[in-house]
């Protein structure tokens, strides 16, 4: 009778963590499985790693509270892109304007370097000051004091811009080719669609359910502020390919949202080629991944079991964290007696199921 009801236990923990229907849903970790599809962005450990701070709202206008965040994001699309093996995205808890801090919260988070910054003004001008931090020296490189008309959404981008190419000749290694920053900068027409550009990114970081849905919405009225706006298009993409990602894990239609995460890839591949072509992997990695994982689910139906491996590691290494890829992989892994490599599956799918 005990045996029996451990094995109704291992059953039912198995059925609803693993199984992607709608029941399964409160067993997905999805911060847990988008930050394992997102890791393929981060450079190697062993890279110059750059923690970019909020900059922080001195205007006495809570209004204006996004532009620190639109800063930071600002700086890093464009360092990101412009230099992919040296620049990485690294959030902390806490943000300072003291280079003696930011260099501590910089070392708390294994960085190398840290831009803080803060901004003061408002309507007609915008006040900003950055420090270029050095985490090993302990201090300040550069400080900078820049004003810049406001609100003009192509002097903040210039802005932008400049910071960029300030950073990059500071800090050792993390170098840009500033003719490309040129062309990548993130410039709607206006405020309003970086505003939303802005607070899509954020809840996107979030990685949960609902947030990503906060991203779309957040993209989409970015597009609906410029039709114009490349980065809007590219983050409707993204966010569509995450929806349906979602759609798939929980066994409910989501080629629709395939197809929509598409159409959009293509409008902001037209608007601007250069930048699609270094962002549009993130939606991309969804799409090609689908295709591999369904053709070696196939495969494994038909007890192809080499070849069902063959799409489903190529699957894996495009999308890390799909579950269902995974799954099928480990019991591929068992049909041809490679019982480690199929243990070590099944340790990954544990780590992105709540129910473990």
């Amino acid at each position: 009778m005990f045996l029996g009801r451990i094995f109704v236990c291992l059953f039912l923990l198995f059925t609803f963590c693993l199984t992607p229907v709608a029941e399964a849903r409160s067993c997905f970790d999805w911060p847990a499985i988008f930050n394992e599809n997102r890791s393929l962005f981060t450079p190697q450990s062993n890279e110059k790693k750059l923690l970019i701070l909020p900059f922080i709202n001195e205007t006495g206008t809570p209004r204006l509270q996004w532009l620190g965040e639109a800063f930071r994001l600002g700086l890093f699309q464009l360092l990101e892109t412009a230099n992919h093996s040296n620049v990485i995205e690294m959030r902390s808890p806490q943000t300072t304007f003291i280079p003696e801090e930011a260099a501590q919260l910089g070392q708390a988070v294994g960085a190398d370097y840290v831009i803080a910054g803060q901004y003061r003004g408002g309507a007609g001008e915008l006040k900003v000051f950055t420090h270029l931090v050095d985490v090993a020296k302990g201090g300040s490189l550069e400080l900078n004091e820049e004003g810049i008309e406001w609100p003009n959404p192509q002097k903040f981008t210039d802005l932008l811009v400049y910071l960029a190419r300030r950073a990059s000749k500071a800090f050792d290694r993390i170098k840009v080719d500033k003719k490309k920053l040129a062309y990548l900068k993130n410039e709607p027409r206006s405020l309003a669609a970086f505003e939303h550009w802005t607070l899509g990114w954020l809840a996107q970081e979030k990685a949960t359910v609902r947030n990503i849905g906060e991203a779309r919405k957040h993209y989409q009225e970015a597009v609906n502020n410029d039709f114009n706006y490349c980065y809007g298009y590219l983050g409707v993409a993204q966010a569509w390919a995450e929806l349906g990602f979602i759609a798939k894990l929980r066994g409910k239609p989501y080629k629709d949202s395939y197809q929509k995460a598409q159409r959009e890839l293509t409008k902001g591949a037209l608007l601007c080629p250069e930048v699609a072509k270094a962002w549009q992997k993130r939606a991309t990695q969804y799409l090609q991944a689908d295709v591999f994982q369904t053709t070696g689910q196939d495969r494994a139906r038909k007890g192809e079991w080499g070849k069902a491996i063959e799409q489903l590691e190529k699957g894996v290494a495009l999308l890390p964290g799909d579950v269902l890829a995974r799954r099928g992989l480990a019991q591929a892994y068992r049909h041809r007696g490679r019982s480690e490599a199929a243990q070590k599956q099944t340790a990954t799918l544990s780590s992105l199921a709540r129910c473990r």
